[in-house]
């Protein structure tokens, strides 16, 4: 945190897993959630409480940058990070209990909740998220300040192309959207996840180039339609790339193992100066 605030750089907290001791597997997995929902709240809270406006951490010298947005977990909707099966009524109760800790903690801290549109279920059925977390606590968006979405789309190695399924494509951001407004609980959608692989050797895997021409228009879209309902997209990953070319999530980075730029470097680093 001091190294970001030194280079005046902004950092979103997600607040997961669960402690080894918390955690509801039997097992001691920590992508479980944990059987109480208060200690999550708890850890969430004094996270806030170190690092967020006049947080303990600041009370020091240097610059102070301190955490303005939590994401509550990370994927949800996902049975790799919420064992043994996304469950949106659990989900809930844990969203709930941290955004009261973090409004009781700090003013000035957005609460931002996870809102893709499926789950991905070991069962691998079809299921709502988005629509079944806000059936699952109708109240629950009173403590949201805004809903987060990683839209890769599925083939992972497909371009992020507007005519393509609404529901597993790129463009499925607006119908995250489209949910949240005809529910009555429209909010900033925040792009927390995004990027394609260079693992040539994967299905997944694109080229350097491709995945240069895929972050940039993506990043135009966000940057042109989109520019009014999502204030913020982090691309994943500044890591570099292992250079194994099975390996797809070790070739994510925008760096190569080496450490010099891959061309998609160039695109953010345009986007990001230009801001169009």
């Amino acid at each position: 945190m001091a190294a970001a605030a030194a280079e005046d750089v902004d950092v979103l907290a997600i607040a997961g897993y669960s402690a080894p001791w918390s955690t509801s597997d039997p097992g001691g997995d920590v992508h479980a959630p944990p059987r109480d929902a208060g200690d999550y709240a708890a850890y969430v809270r004094a996270v806030v409480e170190r690092y967020g406006p006049g947080g303990e951490f600041w009370q020091g010298d240097g610059p102070e940058r301190p955490l303005r947005a939590v994401e509550l977990w990370n994927e949800p909707w996902g049975h790799f990070f919420f064992k043994p099966d996304p469950d949106p009524a659990r989900y809930a109760a844990l969203a709930r209990a941290a955004a009261r800790a973090i409004r009781g903690a700090a003013d000035g801290v957005e609460v931002l909740v996870p809102a893709d549109l499926l789950q991905v279920r070991t069962d691998g059925r079809i299921v709502p998220w988005f629509s079944a977390l806000l059936s699952a606590d109708r109240s629950l968006p009173e403590l949201v300040d805004g809903w987060t979405v990683h839209p890769y789309p599925s083939p992972r190695s497909a371009p992020p192309d507007p005519r393509g399924d609404s529901q597993f494509g790129f463009g499925r951001v607006e119908e995250t959207r489209r949910i949240a407004v005809a529910a009555g609980v429209e909010r900033p959608i925040w792009i927390t996840e995004l990027g394609w692989t260079t693992a040539t050797g994967s299905d997944e895997g694109v080229s350097e180039e491709q995945q240069a021409a895929y972050l940039d228009a993506a990043l135009g879209r966000v940057l042109g339609s989109w520019r009014d309902f999502v204030p913020h997209v982090f691309v994943y990953t500044w890591n570099r790339s292992t250079g194994v070319p099975g390996d797809v999530e070790g070739n994510y980075g925008l760096r190569r193992a080496d450490g010099s730029f891959k061309p998609a470097w160039r695109v953010v680093t345009r986007r990001a100066a230009t801001d169009e």
